[in-house]
């Protein structure tokens, strides 16, 4: 995630999320997308990652605490 991101980073235009928010951020809600996605839950609006420039502080707190139970190697 974090290479492909960095990558992203790079040719992207300076003003979109993927270069203003940290990468730790970025990498936390794509973890949560990705472990909603596998469990069957709400499979519609996470099928995708929606990197927004801005996250309320909630859903910041919220993906950070999910993706703490990311395990996708097992």
């Amino acid at each position: 995630m974090r290479a492909f991101l960095l990558s992203l980073r790079e040719q992207c235009d300076p003003e979109m999320a993927v270069a203003v928010r940290s990468m730790k951020s970025l990498i936390c809600e794509w973890r949560s997308h990705n472990l909603f996605y596998y469990l069957h839950v709400f499979r519609s609006r996470t099928k995708d990652v929606d990197l927004e420039r801005q996250q309320s502080w909630w859903r910041e707190v919220f993906c950070r605490v999910v993706s703490f139970f990311y395990f996708w190697d097992l």
